[in-house]
């Protein structure tokens, strides 16, 4: 098989796969001058398009651990588990990732936020949601928020809703503490006395089959292992 035919094949079949056989049973019976042409096609039309779709499906879809891997952080699978808060016992609703004060906080994915400031149990906060409005995350316990948004860290306790701003993925939003308390109420200024840490809590979003949305709480232990695996 000539050389430009087999870049070709292994081009098609990086972008393609199983459409390889076809181009050689078709090669076979074409006069050298079309193959040729065939090649030339392939290695400038279709394998960069493919090649851009790629890359562009990555940038609105990547997602990147909360804690960058240059910082140690450690977590455990402890949603479920009892926490009691405003004197009630309850269920942990996130995963706590634990990381020495002030180390950077990121945001997981390209998100806008929807909720920022005070909370009484979870100290200083945010909430995102996704650009594609199918996830959503909750950053929780935060020592301070990066420098673009030190303007929501207002100590009369007020909390901002859809400001408008969108965050990137990998972008610092905040910095690990231990802020908030153990009951609604806790004023601004409270401190857990805990280790510092982030409580992240996720909520995938979508549509029933009635046509109404659906925001389900789910456990993000394996999302956030996965993220972590993948960018030590």
């Amino acid at each position: 098989m000539p050389e430009y035919l087999k870049l070709a094949v292994a081009a098609i079949r990086a972008a393609y796969g199983d459409y390889t056989g076809l181009v050689l049973k078709t090669a076979k019976h074409l006069p050298k001058i079309i193959t040729l042409i065939i090649a030339i096609l392939i290695l400038i039309i279709i394998v960069p398009a493919t090649f851009f779709k790629s890359i562009f499906s990555l940038s609105n879809n990547q997602t990147m651990f909360p804690i960058a891997c240059q910082y140690k952080s450690s977590f455990s699978n402890d949603f479920g588990t009892g926490r009691v808060n405003d004197g009630q016992n309850e269920k942990h609703e996130g995963i706590d990732i634990f990381a020495d004060r002030n180390t950077p906080i990121l945001a997981v994915q390209d998100c806008k936020i929807i909720k920022i400031g005070w909370n009484g149990l979870g100290g200083w906060r945010i909430l995102l949601e996704s650009t594609d409005g199918l996830k959503e995350y909750y950053y929780a316990h935060m020592e301070n928020y990066s420098s673009d948004l030190q303007k929501y860290k207002d100590f009369s306790g007020m909390v901002c809703e859809n400001p408008g701003i969108s965050v990137k993925v990998g972008e610092i939003i905040g910095y690990v503490g231990s802020s908030g308390g153990f009951y609604s109420n806790s004023p601004t200024r409270t401190d857990m006395g805990t280790s510092p840490h982030i409580h992240f809590q996720m909520w995938e979003k979508g549509k029933t089959t009635s046509g109404s949305y659906s925001e389900n709480l789910i456990n993000p232990y394996y999302f956030l292992k996965n993220l972590h695996d993948k960018n030590k």
